[in-house]
């Protein structure tokens, strides 16, 4: 189930179909209704579906043209502006509010930035870049889903000859190791993968964790992020981190005042919806 406060959309299955129902209205019907739907602060809902080798986006009630195969959709903060990865069976482009970019070998990773401008990952001739506004970047071995800092500028993690890189704007920084995510708020930081497990890195590097999963920057600066141990679950927050114990988390969000984090768990057979303050030093 995802929610924004204001709507609440889930699939299921009606008369042996996948359908979206979204506060309560059931949609079209379909062989298969990607998860998770994709929703914004202001209410706008979209995913993608499969009905036999047709695959569509649906951004509210509108669908778009069939395409060979389309990726999960992103939606900007205000729900007015939709991306996502497309193919046509002869090649992969990234659409935009139903405009279709240049194709490339593949393309995946669409983000948008909070006014709707574009980022995403293509591959083509056997070189990796970030394409950003329209216009390609430096080609790499690899590059990782990217972020936005708060200034609009693109964060990515990058691998060249065996190096990695954290790429911000036009700069390319040494990373620690293989960078496996990237975030980003007013700085960014980065996910890395080590011997024996993975750390957060942003002015330095954090515990090691088997998992770490949603990193964020609260409002303050610290950084906060989900992990586990096992089956134990913790809750990291700056120097602190809370034992949550043998849970299945997932979608932290931190309150607008930044106090608070709240993030779905399944304790048992429970599910619930946690509230904790991110209040402490």
């Amino acid at each position: 189930m995802s929610s924004d406060g204001k709507r609440v959309a889930f699939v299921t299955w009606v008369d042996g179909r996948n359908v979206a129902v979204v506060n309560g209205e059931v949609g079209e019907s379909f062989d298969a209704v990607s998860w998770p739907l994709a929703i914004s602060a202001g209410g706008v809902v979209a995913y993608s579906a499969r009905e036999g080798d047709r695959q569509y986006v649906l951004r509210d009630a509108n669908k778009s043209r069939p395409y060979r195969w389309v990726s999960n959709p992103v939606l900007s903060a205000d729900g007015n502006h939709i991306a996502y990865a497309a193919s046509d069976g002869r090649g992969w482009f990234a659409v935009r509010e139903g405009v279709e970019g240049p194709k490339y070998g593949w393309v995946g990773n669409v983000v948008l930035d909070r006014s709707g401008r574009m980022a995403y990952v293509a591959e083509d001739r056997g070189a990796a870049f970030l394409v950003y506004d329209g216009k390609p970047g430096p080609a790499f071995d690899r590059v990782t889903r990217p972020a936005f800092l708060a200034n609009g500028q693109p964060v990515y993690g990058a691998l060249k000859e065996k190096e990695w890189f954290l790429v911000v704007g036009d700069r390319a920084a040494s990373a620690e190791g293989p960078i496996s995510s990237v975030f980003a708020g007013s700085r960014a930081g980065y996910v890395v993968e080590r011997p024996d497990g993975y750390a957060v890195v942003a002015d330095r590097r954090g515990t090691t964790f088997e998992w770490v999963g949603w990193p964020t920057f609260a409002s303050d600066g610290r950084v906060v992020y989900l992990a586990a141990r096992g089956k134990t679950k913790f809750l990291a927050v700056g120097e602190r981190t809370i034992e949550l114990g043998e849970w299945v988390v997932w979608d932290p969000v931190i309150s607008p005042d930044g106090t608070r984090i709240g993030f779905g768990a399944k304790i048992g057979r429970e599910l619930w919806w946690k509230v904790l303050p991110l209040a402490g030093p």
